[in-house]
């Protein structure tokens, strides 16, 4: 597990939601299909999955019983603590629902993935990578600082003699300037009392993280599944306009394509000075490439096969023998 979270810091520069989902594996609020082979470690990470979702589970609960409880005695902070209480069991129930269908979900990542890296030289799907490695840590970013805000400068700013008898007679607090940035219900326990303050806080603190992952999964996920559909359709509409052209490289030379989806293919042979020349290529690519050369019709055809087979969920590599 510490490894996984070193190699994710150590390519920050190249984020992902995948690499997040696997972030969020290693913090114990998902957990990854298939990341061991060894059954023990599969069931510890289960367990620990559990017991970070479970506390957090109780953290909500008694944020919500103090907030029907008492915070609803003054009107201001209850409207307050209920959007936050909205948006937190909102995107704490998107990570849980995402568990469910994980498995799925990360093998259309994979897929769409794959594609990309493969067209990486389309300049397109170039620009759309760029803009996925900025938003997952701006999003990370922004959310940490707010919820840091919140859950940990809050406490310790200096509190009027108004503010603290409103905490006070809201939350039945004997120490007001010790109110948590989410005040929690705890029977019979005051949580400002400096015996139970700072476990307190510790504990809100380890809560607060678990929800910013959570909520960062629910800010990028939606745009960033689209943003996966767009390079996929940016893909195809490229290839559609080659359809009844002569294909080209990067490099400009005339090319064959063997796989749409996997960006395979074969160099055209190609006149210079009135001589045909070959570049270097094994012994099946010259065959596919002479094949091609002496059939365009028939390629013609196996291009539009490749392109109307790309367009499902599951590309097909057969190529003509």
């Amino acid at each position: 597990m510490q490894n996984m979270l070193q190699k994710i810091v150590s390519n920050m520069k190249l984020t992902s939601l995948k690499k997040y989902l696997q972030l969020m594996h290693v913090c114990g609020l998902l957990s990854l299909p298939d990341y061991s082979k060894d059954p023990k470690n599969i069931q510890k990470q289960k367990l620990y999955t559990i017991c970070n979702r479970t506390f957090v589970t109780i953290l909500i609960i008694s944020f919500g019983i103090n907030l029907f409880m008492n915070t609803i005695k003054n009107a201001s902070l209850f409207c307050e603590n209920l959007f936050v209480l909205s948006i937190v069991i909102a995107t704490f129930g998107t990570a849980c629902l995402i568990q469910i269908r994980l498995k799925m979900f990360i093998q259309t990542l994979d897929f769409f993935e794959t594609t990309a890296r493969l067209h990486r030289e389309n300049k397109a799907v170039s620009r759309l990578q760029n803009i996925e490695r900025m938003f997952i840590p701006v999003a990370l970013l922004t959310t940490a600082v707010l919820v840091f805000l919140h859950v940990i400068v809050y406490p310790g700013l200096p509190k009027s003699t108004e503010e603290l008898e409103a905490l006070s007679k809201v939350y039945n607090l004997k120490y007001p300037q010790n109110a948590l940035g989410f005040p929690l219900f705890i029977p019979f326990v005051d949580t400002s009392d400096p015996k139970v303050f700072y476990l307190s806080f510790g504990l809100e603190i380890y809560g607060a993280i678990m929800v910013t992952l959570a909520d960062v999964l629910t800010i990028v996920v939606y745009p960033l599944s689209v943003l996966h559909l767009k390079y996929h359709f940016t893909i195809l509409k490229d290839l559609t306009l080659l359809v009844g052209k002569t294909h080209f490289n990067s490099c400009g030379q005339p090319i064959f394509y063997t796989n749409l989806l996997e960006n395979e293919k074969v160099i055209r042979r190609f006149k210079k000075d009135g001589k045909k020349l070959e570049p270097p290529m094994s012994e099946q690519d010259k065959h596919l490439s002479h094949w091609f050369e002496r059939h365009p019709d028939l390629y013609e055809t196996f291009y539009l096969r490749e392109h109307s087979v790309s367009i499902g969920t599951h590309p097909s590599t057969q190529t003509p023998g």
